[in-house]
């Protein structure tokens, strides 16, 4: 299995355009940080998805946020809660 593994990256190549290089630019790498700063991941451990406006709503009650709250599954179970300033993040973290 291995040896099988190894001859196919051997035979592993790019094509031109996949070649080229990207360039990000400096600003969106900050916007990017400063959006990150903001937000937390969470993992919720149930066996079913659970309904992401439904959770928002009721964390944002037990949280005591009235605005601001975005939250994403950004896989199964797994979801970005990103707040509206650093301080009710880290109001949320404190409780």
């Amino acid at each position: 299995m291995s040896e099988e593994l190894e001859n196919l990256w051997k035979k592993l190549s790019f094509t031109k355009e996949e070649q080229s290089k990207v360039f990000i630019e400096q600003d969106w790498v900050d916007k990017a940080e400063e959006v990150g700063k903001k937000c937390l991941i969470g993992k919720l451990v149930l066996i079913k998805r659970a309904n992401v406006e439904v959770m928002k709503n009721v964390l944002s009650t037990v949280w005591k946020i009235s605005s601001g709250l975005i939250v994403k599954e950004v896989e199964i179970r797994l979801y970005v809660f990103q707040f509206e300033s650093n301080v009710k993040k880290e109001r949320v973290l404190l409780k």
